[in-house]
């Protein structure tokens, strides 16, 4: 009994419990759904919030947007205006720039007149400058030719005095017998005939007959200048000159001509002198002629040089190149035994003085031959010699010339008892050239010069 009812208490506190759990399950129910309307309405009065709070901000962007907006457009319109202003005053600055520059060019004009008027000023005072500096070099010129004259003056002239007193003394190992001119045509060699015994002696000598003694005398204009020259040295021989008790040597003449230069380049030039053919150091002027700096009178072997009458006209080109014709006196000698006598006709006379013919041989030969002896004998020339130069002088690369002679050679061929004698004439000539370079300037010399003919 007592289990029944431990059994029926259970059942009903089962039952009361079942009771309880349900009527707790339903009030939990009651309860979640009531806390999930209440979370849902929470939800939807937090998710109005949020949106009412996103709208308010929304809004607060939008303003503030709006703001900027209003600050942009009122900057823009800042900026519009200020890009006025700027265009406004580009346009002044532009205006003021073309009136400047107008300005600029007028100033310009202005200054470029004043600087050649100023470039003319300083021409016009250097020019002076310059005529003042060679009127001041040139009184000083005269000053220091009146302190240290280098000429006399007498009546317009310019008289220069020149020359030099000359000891030489000279050793040959072979004698000549000729002084201070060598024979070039008879040097003995040792076994030769002619000569005799001087081949096998040595020769010794001292002599002063190189002294020489010039002068010159200049005078002329600004377009006309003129100059004569006259040299001699004591080679001359007379009737009684010997190097025995008393050297005798008489003077003889060395060059005597005189010029006239015009200011146009051409000159004439007449008298005694070096002929064209000789070599200048510049030009084509008788007095810039160059001779080797030797004692040997005969100067070097292959040195082509003449001195003797000549009729010269010459025209000069830019002080570079120059342009000469010489006329010149062609005497030559016959070779002393020929059947050719050059050109005599009678005994000579007078200055000359030689013999026509000492002896005359025919020979026995197949064709005849007739040998005539004569000492000495000097041609009688048909024309006179005709020498053409030209000259070019470069600063730099020195003295060059081209040259050529041309001569008439004309001799009498001698009668014999059956044979009437007759004149012959042939034409010569030859061309040569002449160079004067500098290699180390104004101390060594290449010099050259050769002759074909």
């Amino acid at each position: 009994m007592k289990r029944r009812k431990i059994l029926a208490a259970a059942l009903c506190a089962a039952i009361m419990l079942s009771g309880v759990s349900m009527v707790a399950a339903a009030q939990s129910r009651e309860a979640a759904a009531a806390a999930k309307k209440t979370v849902q309405k929470a939800a939807k009065q937090v998710k109005k919030d949020d949106t009412a709070a996103q709208l308010l901000e929304l809004r607060k962007l939008m303003e503030s947007q709006q703001t900027a907006l209003q600050q942009m457009q009122q900057q823009l319109q800042e900026a519009q205006r200020q890009l006025q202003l700027t265009q406004s005053e580009v346009k002044q600055t532009q205006q003021a720039a073309q009136r400047t520059n107008a300005e600029a060019a007028a100033v310009e004009s202005d200054t470029d007149a004043q600087v050649k008027k100023m470039v003319m000023s300083l021409s016009e005072a250097k020019a002076d400058l310059l005529t003042t500096a060679a009127t001041v070099a040139k009184d000083d010129k005269k000053i220091g030719n009146l302190e240290h004259p280098e000429f006399i003056t007498y009546k317009g002239l310019h008289i220069t005095p020149g020359g030099y007193l000359e000891l030489t003394g000279y050793f040959r190992s072979h004698a000549t017998l000729s002084d201070q001119a060598t024979p070039f045509q008879s040097i003995p060699l040792e076994s030769q005939a002619i000569g005799g015994s001087n081949s096998h002696l040595t020769e010794f000598g001292l002599t002063a007959r190189d002294s020489r003694l010039s002068l010159r005398m200049d005078a002329g204009t600004d377009t006309t200048k003129l100059t004569g020259f006259y040299e001699m040295d004591f080679f001359g021989t007379g009737t009684t000159s010997n190097p025995n008790q008393t050297t005798s040597y008489v003077p003889r003449i060395r060059q005597a001509w005189s010029r006239v230069q015009f200011s146009n380049g051409w000159a004439v030039t007449g008298g005694q002198m070096w002929n064209l053919i000789t070599l200048n150091r510049k030009g084509t002027d008788a007095d810039t002629f160059w001779a080797p700096n030797i004692i040997e009178a005969q100067y070097s072997i292959g040195y082509d040089w003449g001195r003797f009458a000549e009729l010269r006209v010459s025209k000069t080109f830019h002080d570079k190149v120059a342009v000469a014709l010489g006329l010149t006196n062609p005497s030559y000698l016959n070779s002393g035994t020929n059947s050719a006598v050059s050109g005599m006709a009678a005994n000579g006379a007078g200055l000359y003085g030689n013999s026509l013919l000492s002896t005359c041989t025919q020979s026995t030969a197949t064709p005849s031959v007739v040998s005539c002896t004569n000492t000495p004998l000097y041609s009688t020339n048909l024309t006179p010699d005709m020498i053409v130069k030209l000259a070019y002088d470069g600063p730099k690369i020195g003295h060059f010339e081209l040259k050529s002679l041309t001569r008439i050679f004309r001799d009498r061929v001698v009668a014999t008892g059956t044979t009437p004698g007759w004149n012959n004439t042939g034409l010569g000539g030859g061309v040569a050239v002449g160079v004067i370079t500098p290699i180390v300037p104004k101390k060594v010399n290449f010099i050259a010069q050769g002759m074909y003919g």
